[in-house]
């Protein structure tokens, strides 16, 4: 994980650092999830930054990708460090379209259940605000 924060330049936050010893970048869900892996530049988290040279100073680190050229975003800095948006990477790539988490491990458990076939998140805001009450008074944020 060394090797990923030097190439990102910048540490990684703890959350991510727990998780990225469990999986280094895998296929999993529908636009992979993200990690230190140069052998697979899809999942590489530190090639997927480098496409979009503000997300650095923005301080986003990809987490995963939807399948259609968009990205999940853990955000570290500001108010919003430790939270998870979905940017449209297609349309805007440097402005969050809505957040989906207010934890990496939150938007982890969004994810798998979306993929076992769970309904409701991102978009609707009664089934992620059930899960996720923190984002409650964030609700322009949500969709």
């Amino acid at each position: 994980m060394k090797d990923l924060a030097t190439r990102l330049g910048t540490g990684l936050p703890e959350d991510l650092a727990a998780w990225l010893r469990i999986c280094k970048g895998a296929p999993i869900g529908p636009g992979g999830l993200f990690g230190a892996r140069p052998d697979r530049d899809f999942l590489d988290m530190a090639l997927r930054a480098a496409t979009f040279s503000t997300w650095r100073q923005l301080g986003w680190l990809p987490v995963a990708g939807d399948g259609f050229g968009n990205y999940y975003i853990l955000l570290t800095q500001e108010a919003l460090a430790g939270y998870v948006a979905f940017v449209e990477a297609i349309s805007d790539p440097e402005e969050i379209a809505y957040l989906v988490s207010s934890t990496l491990w939150g938007f982890l458990r969004f994810l798998f259940e979306a993929e076992c076939g769970a309904k409701g998140w991102p978009f609707d805001p009664n089934v992620v605000l059930a899960a996720d009450p923190a984002l409650a008074h964030l609700q322009p944020w949500i969709r």
